[in-house]
């Protein structure tokens, strides 16, 4: 009659064990990741409550400046994409070193690969500064184009 109501195949405690909250609990090791998860889930979910209040209030606030920018015509003009062209243009450094890192495993002598290297370091320091002054980019650009090609 004990085990009536319950599959027969499960057991439903093999032994005795401490609470993971209690001081007796095995080496005083007390995991709180769940807690931390849910405080975290709780966090984020009032945030968005908060921000749908808002937009189903106030409704989007940027419109008039996006209808604005739209109508000015800024975004034709292709100097103004000018760091962003020079940005994407930061992809082929690490396309370089890739193929110099499959020329070094291939076997190509140090006597070729190291002064590539060297010029390859070189220009990817220099390019960033080089650009800006050519572009003539203001500040905020300069700024975010020097963090990408850094970082």
């Amino acid at each position: 009659m004990e085990n009536l109501g319950l599959p027969l195949t499960i057991e439903p405690h093999d032994a005795s064990h401490s609470s993971l909250l209690s001081t007796e609990a095995e080496g005083n090791e007390v995991s709180l990741r769940g807690l931390v998860n849910l405080l975290v889930l709780l966090l984020c979910t009032y945030h968005l409550r908060a921000i749908a209040g808002s937009l189903h209030e106030d409704g989007f606030v940027l419109v008039d400046s996006i209808s604005n920018f739209a109508v000015s015509g800024v975004h034709t003009d292709l100097k103004n994409y000018s760091t962003f062209f020079a940005t994407v243009a930061l992809l082929l450094f690490p396309v370089i070193g890739f193929i110099l890192e499959k020329m070094a495993c291939a076997g190509v002598p140090d006597l070729i690969i190291v002064p590539i290297v060297f010029i390859y370091t070189s220009l990817q320091l220099v390019y960033p500064v080089v650009m800006i002054q050519w572009l003539e980019s203001s500040s905020l650009p300069a700024t975010y184009f020097m963090v990408f090609s850094v970082g």
